[in-house]
């Protein structure tokens, strides 16, 4: 007996799993269905994996292509100057001028220490043949010839000192700095004196003060004492010297106004006032 078409696949908007199923499944049986929308659905499944090992591929021959260039992006500006993109450079530069500039120092410490060296720089002919040698003064040719000869005495010596003294010389060469003749003969052990720090200013930009003098016992006495022996010594020139002069100018002064009130009389004063000083 027929079953009849089935229509209650199409009782909803969307409820029919597949759109192009002919009108001929409603013969199937419910198991033959399920099997055959198992298989579809196996196959929308390697469908999708298929899609997405073809993007796995895609992307790794990206990854092997040279980057894509922006035709509407600018290009970088080209350096104006060689100084720019070589900080790591000017870095490995410092370091090397660095150790080359120890390297200096190092030679003249050992030149300071040299004690042999430092006596024959106090010789007046060593001192005369680095003078000639740096064209500070140069010496005629006869008397640089006496001098630096085979058959001069110093020769011997002079060479020793050269040769110490070329050591110093080539390191400044490599450092790109005349030598230091002046501190090779002042036994300095540095080729230049580290910079001055100067002190920190305060908040109106000026030096700071220095700091308090610790107090001192003994520095308060002696003060103390030269404080007593000034009013002291001025005591005594009041007394002794001073006092007397007013005194005397004082009975004057009254003696003349004496004489004005009463000219005949002939009072003199004297032993009366001093023998009462207060009345004055």
């Amino acid at each position: 007996m027929s079953r009849g078409f089935n229509y209650s696949k199409f009782d909803t908007i969307g409820a029919s799993d597949d759109d192009d199923s002919d009108e001929e499944d409603w013969r199937l049986t419910d198991a033959e269905r399920k099997a055959k929308k198992e298989k579809r659905r196996d196959a929308l499944i390697e469908e999708e994996l298929a899609s997405h090992k073809a993007i796995e591929e895609k992307l790794k021959r990206a990854e092997k292509l040279p980057p894509r260039i922006d035709p509407t992006a600018t290009a970088a500006p080209a350096p104006t100057a060689w100084s720019e993109g070589r900080a790591g450079g000017a870095a490995a530069d410092a370091g090397k001028l660095r150790e080359r500039f120890a390297a200096i120092d190092g030679v003249l410490g050992q030149l300071a220490d040299d004690a042999e060296f430092q006596a024959d720089l106090q010789r007046p002919t060593v001192r005369k043949a680095i003078e000639h040698w740096t064209n500070r003064a140069r010496l005629p040719p006869t008397e640089a010839q006496e001098l630096f000869g085979e058959d001069s005495p110093e020769a011997p010596r002079l060479r020793h000192v050269l040769a110490k003294i070329s050591r110093i010389s080539t390191a400044c060469k490599a450092a790109g700095v005349p030598v230091p003749i002046d501190r090779v003969l002042t036994g300095r052990r540095t080729a230049f004196d580290p910079p001055k720090k100067e002190p920190p200013l305060d908040e109106y930009g000026l030096p700071p003060l220095p700091p308090p003098t610790p107090f001192s016992w003994r520095s308060f006495l002696r003060q103390l004492a030269v404080q007593l022996s000034c009013l002291v010594c001025s005591l005594i020139v009041v007394k002794v010297w001073l006092e007397p002069r007013l005194l005397k100018q004082q009975l004057e002064r009254l003696a003349a106004a004496q004489a004005k009130l009463d000219p005949a009389s002939e009072v003199v004063y004297g032993e009366e006032w001093a023998a009462e000083p207060d009345l004055l």
